[in-house]
């Protein structure tokens, strides 16, 4: 009996902390390919340093609601609109975006995205230092 309330409470407690997450990109609409990662070597005037990129292709559905992106890092975010119009929500502030155009995120920003009826293709390269 005593092992059987534990469990009942721990399944609780998972649950709750389950639903507080929000769910992978896979079953919120969203298909992502990397097409590339990894460090750049980089010349400064202070020297030689480095930059870790990536480059990403995302497909979102139409009538999709994305309070953000799902990112491996923080940092700089340039964003490339293929084809489609997206709302984009950064800071608080939303703008409709057309097909073809380009904008940046700075690093600590979160940019929430919203699709009209018809599913949108953006491009993504996020550039983070060390």
């Amino acid at each position: 009996m005593r092992w059987s309330g534990w469990l009942l409470a721990l399944g609780l407690i998972v649950t709750r902390a389950g639903a507080a997450q929000q769910p992978p990109d896979s079953l919120r609409g969203v298909q992502s390919e990397v097409r590339f990662q990894g460090w750049i070597p980089l010349q400064t005037p202070a020297g030689r340093d480095s930059a870790w990129v990536e480059i990403r292709n995302w497909m979102i559905r139409g009538g999709a609601k994305l309070d953000r992106l799902d990112l491996p890092k923080r940092g700089l975010l340039i964003v490339h609109l293929r084809a489609g119009q997206v709302t984009t929500i950064i800071s608080g502030k939303r703008i409709v975006r057309q097909d073809g155009q380009v904008w940046t995120v700075p690093e600590g920003v979160v940019m929430g995205l919203e699709t009209g009826r018809e599913e949108a293709i953006i491009q993504t390269i996020l550039a983070a230092g060390k």
